[in-house]
């Protein structure tokens, strides 16, 4: 199997940015005009797509994660990801959903613990490293009189 095949089949197992993509293929020895090249005709055949990768990640980061927009960010960012589609993608994300995914990782942090303070600066943190804003996290529990 050659480099370039190596490349196709490390993009075919999973969603890949440019960016990680780029890194196999210098780590296979694939640089210069070759590699750009190389990442033209993979576009071109919409093999990557960072506009998509975006979107699946957030979708999947919603759905099954529950990550908050910080941590969505972070990671995609992390991916190599250009800052402009970053924002674009998490623009379109529902904010009632967003807000309910919130409601749930609350409830579900909660559920077994009693209601006191120390427990709510542990759920504030909680909460800050799934990836939510502080403002957002203190908006709720005021809206719940908690």
């Amino acid at each position: 199997m050659n480099d370039i095949e190596k490349v196709y089949r490390y993009g075919a197992y999973q969603d890949r940015t440019e960016y990680e993509i780029r890194i196999k293929a210098k780590a296979l020895g694939i640089v210069g005009e070759r590699l750009e090249q190389l990442i033209e005709q993979l576009k071109e055949e919409s093999f990557i797509d960072d506009v998509r990768f975006a979107q699946n990640y957030v979708r999947s980061k919603l759905n099954h994660g529950r990550w908050g927009v910080i941590k969505i960010k972070s990671g995609l960012f992390a991916k190599g990801v250009n800052p402009n589609i970053i924002d674009e993608v998490v623009e379109t994300i529902d904010e009632e959903y967003y807000y309910q995914n919130m409601r749930h990782e609350m409830d579900k942090w909660m559920q077994s613990k009693p209601q006191t303070e120390e427990n709510r600066d542990k759920l504030i943190r909680f909460l800050l490293g799934k990836g939510y804003q502080y403002g957002e996290i203190i908006k709720m529990l005021n809206r719940d009189g908690d």
